[in-house]
């Protein structure tokens, strides 16, 4: 593997997470290593963006956009009911290739409230070739 890729983090506030994405970063360190976090301020001011990239998962979706027509076609002509989630999570889909690990760190995330949009990313992942593993969940 060439990439490492960390998703989902809800942020660094909580510093068991925190914990676990600067061991990752500290393990990976000759490795190209993106965090996808939805506190991306959060984490540079805990973590700093010297030792991984930090950015955010998801993106709004503009209504005039290529984007957006593709994901109404998918969605209105194939019945495709993911085609507007996975254009909302496109960054963290669009870097997962097959010389990419995605590793899930948010352990949390997967006890409390809607999480489908871990399994669109982890499904989409997959499709295009990564690896995924269950890092770090508690």
């Amino acid at each position: 593997m060439s990439k490492y890729i960390m998703f989902p983090h809800g942020g660094s506030g909580n510093h068991g997470c925190e914990a676990i994405v600067r061991t990752t970063a500290q393990m990976l360190s000759s490795h190209q290593l993106t965090l996808y976090s939805e506190a991306v301020e959060e984490d540079v001011r805990y973590i700093g963006e010297n030792i991984l990239k930090i950015t955010a998962p998801s993106k709004s979706i503009k209504r005039i956009s290529v984007g957006y027509f593709n994901a109404l076609f998918k969605s209105r002509l194939l019945h495709n009911a993911d085609a507007f989630d996975a254009l909302h999570f496109s960054p963290v889909i669009s870097a997962c290739d097959k010389e990419s690990l995605l590793l899930s760190i948010g352990g949390d995330n997967y006890c409390y409230g809607d999480n489908e949009h871990i399994y669109l990313v982890n499904r989409h992942a997959r499709a295009r070739g990564a690896k995924t593993v269950l890092w770090g969940c508690s």
